[in-house]
């Protein structure tokens, strides 16, 4: 598996993000009103993929939330590539990517 910057129009990079919102919109349940679709509107500065095989298998976006403050978004690993720490090596790459940029990291996570 490795880790490469791909660009967010590029089709495979948004076939992961559709793929997403699907998932967070089952796991979200009762609460799925307050989920939002991926639009280009959120002004992704910059997306990774997880490849495997030449096939992109995951993948994590950041953009710039405020002056020093960066958002985690899309973070998404395929069903069947679960539990390999995939998510974890897409984190330390966009982490590494905002300490460079001078931010801290903001996450929203479900309760």
């Amino acid at each position: 598996m490795n880790i490469i910057p791909m660009s967010v129009s590029d089709e495979r990079i948004l076939r992961l993000f559709f793929e997403h919102d699907d998932f967070m919109l089952c796991f979200m349940g009762e609460d799925r009103g307050y989920y939002t679709r991926y639009s280009d509107k959120e002004c992704i500065e910059k997306v990774w993929a997880a490849v495997s095989d030449d096939l992109p298998i995951g993948c994590v976006a950041y953009r710039q939330k405020a002056p020093g403050v960066g958002e985690i978004k899309r973070l998404f690993i395929k069903k069947d590539y679960r539990g390999n720490g995939y998510s974890k090596e897409l984190l330390n790459t966009v982490e590494g990517y905002a300490k460079k940029q001078g931010a801290i990291l903001c996450f929203w996570i479900r309760e």
